[in-house]
């Protein structure tokens, strides 16, 4: 169906909109810090703000995540590179499985992401919460998945992270990718082209990647399968219980 030219812009057009001029000096008065913390990384953490400027469907406030990290710990740890290429992706991507970047800007101390706020948690949570997913749940999950692998495939990149912890639903239940600091962008066309970087989560590393044999974006297939596995049986399939 054609998009009706008076139709109005949506919610995440009018934070774009809201955001894309900002001076880094004024970027703070948009919004307000409504949520201390909701998230504690290696080189910070996630707080909710408002935009007051925009209202959602109930004429509230537009409420959105921000990712704060220490300027100092990313030169410290080495991940400038790393957060740059996440930025990067982010900006060039739009999916509706994959939560939305607005916005990044610093100041003297901090690096911010201005994101979409997603409400419902992560998958892990829910995963431990019920012990195990039914099928159709579980089904309901990967499906969500796999169309988000299929469409950063299809943009060159792979995803190198897939977890159920960066898996987020949102307030009707659907599926949010989010941390794209391990995403790489690589000649998906080439089937000679592999990228050699030992990177991810301990229980979701293919073969490949643990061998230093260089991979691709069949390593997010890999970790798609364990995560099917952790949310049938309720633990990923390479695991044991830690020694005391």
């Amino acid at each position: 169906m054609p998009k009706d030219d008076d139709e109005p812009p949506s919610v995440s057009q009018q934070l774009f909109a809201t955001f894309a001029d900002a001076k880094p000096q004024s970027t703070h008065d948009l919004f307000t810090m409504i949520q201390r913390c909701i998230g504690v990384g290696t080189f910070g953490r996630v707080r909710v703000a408002e935009v007051s400027s925009v209202k959602d469907e109930h004429h509230q406030p537009v409420v959105i995540a921000i990712k704060i990290m220490k300027k100092t710990e990313l030169v410290r740890l080495k991940q400038v590179e790393h957060v740059k290429n996440e930025v990067h992706i982010l900006q060039a991507i739009d999916h509706p499985f994959i939560a939305t970047l607005y916005h990044s800007f610093m100041d003297d101390r901090n690096l911010y992401l201005l994101q979409e706020f997603v409400p419902g948690g992560q998958l892990y949570r829910l995963i431990g919460h019920n012990q195990r997913l039914p099928n159709n749940s579980a089904r309901f999950y990967a499906a969500q998945v796999v169309m988000a692998m299929q469409y950063l495939h299809g943009e060159h990149i792979i995803y190198r992270d897939l977890n159920p912890e960066n898996v987020l639903l949102d307030e009707q239940g659907y599926v949010k990718l989010v941390d794209f600091g391990f995403a790489k962008r690589i000649n998906l066309d080439d089937i000679s082209a592999k990228t050699w970087t030992l990177c991810g989560t301990p229980e979701y590393l293919a073969p490949e990647i643990i061998q230093s044999k260089g991979h691709s974006k069949e390593v997010d297939w890999w970790a798609l399968g364990i995560l099917m596995h952790e949310m049938l049986a309720g633990f990923p399939p390479y695991y044991d219980r830690p020694v005391q």
